[in-house]
C-alpha cells in the first residue's frame, strides 16, 4: 500500500482547520510531519510544526506540544540536520517562556545557540569557501549570538541566576560581533608586545581591541528586542569598561612616545567612557547590585583617578557615593580599588603606587609591570594631591 502524499494531508488539514475542526486538523498535520521527516523534507517538518503549535496553543496544550517539539528536535539533531533542529529548540524555548518556565526556556535557547555555533564552525573550516559560504557561516554565528541573548533574557527571570544572565548576554554580543575569536589572540599579542617593549605594535593592538569593543557597544541595539533594560544596561557598562581599559593602554603608550599633549585626546575619551560606564552602574544600583558590579564600579573610579592625576586637571565632576544606600556604600568602602582611588585623590598618585602593585587589575594584570612603569615614569604623574587631585570625584 502506497504511503499517502504529505502535501495532500496538509491540504486536508488546512480545510479541517478552516472549519474549526482542530483535533482532526492536528492529526493530519502530525501524519504529514512524520512523512516529511521520513522523506528528508526537514524544513517542511518545521513549517508544519508551526501550525501544530498554533493549534495546541489555542487548545491550552502547550506542555504536550513542547514534548513533541523536543522529541522532533532531538531526532533532527541525531540526523545532523542542525539548522532545523536549532529552530525546533528555539520554538521549545519560546513555548516554555510563554508558560513562565524560564529555566527550561533558557536551556532550549542555549541548545539552539550551540547548534548554530556548530554550523558556523563547520562552514568556516571548509577550504575554498566562496562568498555565499562565508555569509552563511557569519549568519550562523550571529544567530548563535542572538539565541544566547534570548537565553540570557530568560535566565534573568530566574532568582539567583542574574550573574549567569549577564555572562550569557555578553557572550552573545561577543559572538554577534565575532569578538570571541578575535579578542584572545589579540590580547595575547598585546601582552607580548608590552612585555618586550614593542610599544608601537602594542598600541596598535590596544587600539584594535578598543575599536572591537566600540563596535560591540554599537551592536547592543540587538538587545532592545528583549525586555530587560537593566540587563542590557549592565552589559553595556561592561563593554564600555573593556573599551576604556584598552584605550587606557593606548593613552599610556602615546604619552610615553609622543608626550602628554598628543595623548590628551585619548585620555579625554577614556574618561568619558568611564563616566558613562559608572553612570549606568549607578542607575542599576538603584534597583539591584552584586559584588562584581560594585568592584567594577570601583575599578572604573580608580582608573578615572589615575588618568586625572596624570593629566593634572579636573574633568567633569562625579559624586562617587552620592545617593547610594548603606550596603552599597559599605561594599564600596571595603573595595581595594576604592581605597586606591581615595589615596590618589588625597595624598596623590605616587602614594598609591604600592597598593596598585598589590591590586588585581583584571584584564590588565598580565601586563601590570609594564603599565606601572608607564604610569610612574620619572617626571610624570607623581605630584601629591590638592584635595581632589584633578579627579573631579568626591568620595
Amino acid at each position: 500500500m502506497d504511503k499517502p502524499d504529505p502535501d495532500g494531508l496538509v491540504t486536508v488539514a488546512g480545510q479541517l482547520l478552516a472549519e474549526n475542526k482542530t483535533t482532526g486538523a492536528f492529526s493530519y498535520y502530525k501524519k504529514a510531519a512524520n512523512l516529511y521527516m521520513e522523506s528528508g523534507s526537514y524544513f517542511k517538518v518545521f513549517e508544519v510544526f508551526k501550525i501544530m503549535t498554533y493549534i495546541y496553543k489555542e487548545q491550552g496544550k502547550l506542555g504536550e506540544m513542547i514534548q513533541l517539539v523536543l522529541e522532533t528536535a532531538r531526532k533532527l539533531e541525531d540526523f545532523k540536520v542542525f539548522d532545523v533542529a536549532a529552530r525546533m529548540y528555539e520554538n521549545a524555548g519560546t513555548l516554555c517562556y510563554d508558560l513562565a518556565d524560564y529555566e527550561n526556556a533558557s536551556a532550549y535557547y542555549q541548545n539552539a545557540s550551540d547548534l548554530y555555533l556548530s554550523l558556523w564552525e563547520e562552514n568556516r573550516e571548509r577550504d575554498g569557501s566562496g562568498d555565499d559560504a562565508r555569509k552563511f557561516a557569519d549568519d550562523m554565528r550571529k544567530l548563535s549570538g542572538i539565541l544566547l541573548i534570548k537565553s540570557a533574557e530568560a535566565t534573568y527571570h530566574v532568582l539567583a541566576r542574574k550573574d549567569k544572565s549577564e555572562s550569557l548576554m555578553l557572550e552573545g554580543i561577543f559572538r554577534i560581533c565575532a569578538l570571541a575569536e578575535q579578542v584572545p589572540s589579540i590580547e595575547t599579542t598585546l601582552v607580548l608586545h608590552m612585555k618586550r617593549g614593542n610599544f608601537l605594535d602594542a598600541r596598535n593592538m590596544a587600539s584594535n581591541l578598543a575599536k572591537a569593543f566600540k563596535e560591540a557597544n554599537e551592536k547592543l541595539h540587538v538587545t532592545r528586542e528583549f525586555n530587560v533594560e537593566l540587563l542590557s544596561a549592565n552589559v553595556k557598562s561592561r563593554v564600555l569598561h573593556y573599551q576604556a581599559e584598552y584605550l587606557f593602554i593606548s593613552y599610556l603608550i602615546t604619552r610615553k612616545l609622543e608626550g602628554e599633549e598628543k595623548a590628551a585626546a585619548i585620555a579625554k575619551e577614556v574618561l568619558s567612557l568611564l563616566l558613562e560606564s559608572m553612570g549606568l552602574m549607578r542607575g542599576i544600583f538603584a534597583k539591584e547590585h552584586d559584588r562584581e558590579d560594585i568592584e567594577r564600579y570601583c575599578f572604573d573610579g580608580m582608573l578615572h583617578a589615575v588618568i586625572s592625576a596624570l593629566l593634572k586637571k579636573k574633568p567633569e565632576p562625579v559624586d562617587f557615593q552620592d545617593r547610594l544606600h548603606g550596603d552599597i556604600i559599605r561594599a564600596i568602602n571595603e573595595s581595594a580599588y576604592y581605597k586606591i582611588m581615595v589615596t590618589i585623590i588625597g595624598p596623590g598618585l605616587k602614594q598609591a603606587e604600592l597598593a596598585l602593585m598589590d591590586a588585581n587589575l583584571g584584564k590588565l594584570e598580565r601586563m601590570k609591570g609594564t603599565l606601572m612603569k608607564l604610569i610612574f615614569a620619572e617626571g610624570t604623574g607623581t605630584r601629591t594631591g590638592t584635595g581632589d587631585n584633578g579627579t573631579g570625584m568626591k568620595n
